[in-house]
């Protein structure tokens, strides 16, 4: 693993336990036992450090909800896509706790973000179509059922752990199994009993 591989994988595990705006580049440095100019070699500051990790992010929910390939999507197919999103959202889980602050904080990373969001929203309407082509949900009837069906998986997906955190609930990988069993729900809804 290279030098800056290592920066960002020890940043993801200290924003992950402690929180991206607690988490000082002076911390991150004393971590890797290097010294706050070697850090600042690599990059410049936290905030490209937050982009670089949000595009690794980013890259892998591409992957993740690539659209489908196969002609005939199974329930099988909407499991893996619930459970890898929030398998994934619990691997960058810092993210979803601090994205208010780390928007406001970084015009460049809100721009990106907002590209993400877009495209992943655009995505999910997409992916809902080519359930209910091949069977496996029910049948869209018209753009605003879309949109809401959508909007509300993206809700739930999005903001669970903030829900979690804001009521005060311990966050741990057996609570987001209850965001996978949300958006079952919401989704399950519409499945199709075959």
């Amino acid at each position: 693993m290279g030098t800056k591989e290592k920066i960002l994988d020890t940043a993801l595990t200290l924003f992950n336990e402690k929180g991206a705006t607690d988490v000082t580049t002076n911390h991150l440095a004393s971590t890797l036992n290097m010294s706050p100019g070697n850090l600042y070699y690599h990059y410049r500051n936290k905030e490209e450090i937050i982009r670089a990790l949000f595009s690794d992010y980013d890259d892998a929910s591409r992957v993740l909800f690539a659209l489908p390939q196969e002609e005939v999507l199974s329930t099988l197919h909407l499991e893996q896509l619930i459970e890898g999103n929030f398998a994934l959202q619990w691997e960058y889980r810092f993210l979803f706790r601090d994205l208010m602050t780390l928007l406001r904080r970084d015009p460049e990373l809100q721009a990106t973000y907002r590209i993400h969001r877009t495209h992943g929203f655009d995505n999910s309407r997409q992916l809902i179509v080519f359930f209910a082509h091949s069977g496996v949900i029910a049948p869209i009837t018209d753009e605003f059922e879309l949109d809401i069906l959508a909007r509300l998986i993206w809700m739930v997906s999005d903001f669970w752990l903030p829900s979690l955190e804001l009521g005060g609930e311990l966050v741990t990988p057996e609570r987001f199994k209850q965001g996978v069993a949300l958006v079952r729900q919401i989704s399950g809804s519409r499945i199709l009993a075959k």
